[in-house]
């Protein structure tokens, strides 16, 4: 049993979405742009690994044991690159449904995200999913890394 893609019930876990959003067809819609970027971001070796790994059947009454190095990187990687992927999508629902923010100093008016704060949303999202491959993330990987980290602030201090 190959451990990626990550099913919906599993994604919607690990992002701490509402269980109810696991059946969503979404997921299963942007499965295969999000596996085009773990294989992009990951050493050949994870992907291989992620592809073919079969755990052992569990002796009767015993738990499954996932012995992969990769597997939880992978599978938390892959969440995250999926939510980056569809957050514009999710926020498009109306009527209170999208990703909200709070109004006001009384936190008592919500609005959805601008759409510029979804882009750093995403963009946040995938340098998560960038951190979680650690070592087994490729030279692209680090590439797009270095590109979504912020640059830190730099400013002039004068002696008067």
């Amino acid at each position: 049993m190959a451990y990626l893609p990550v099913s919906g019930a599993d994604f919607c876990q690990m992002m701490n979405l509402p269980a109810d959003m696991a059946d969503n067809p979404l997921w299963a819609l942007h499965s295969g742009l999000v596996m085009g970027l773990m294989a992009r971001y990951t050493l050949d070796e994870a992907m291989e690994d992620a592809s073919t790994y079969t755990p052992e059947e569990p002796e009767e009454g015993e738990s499954q044991v996932i012995e992969s190095e990769y597997y939880y990187a992978l599978r938390l990687a892959y969440s995250y690159f999926m939510l980056s992927q569809t957050a514009h999508l999710l926020n498009l629902k109306t009527l209170g449904q999208g990703i909200v923010k709070s109004i006001g100093l009384d936190s008592s008016t919500t609005a959805l995200l601008t759409g510029h704060e979804m882009d750093q949303l995403a963009s946040t999202l995938e340098l998560k999913g960038l951190s979680a491959l650690g070592a087994y993330i490729s030279q692209e990987g680090l590439q797009r890394m270095r590109e979504l980290t912020p640059a830190p602030k730099r400013f002039r201090i004068g002696v008067i």
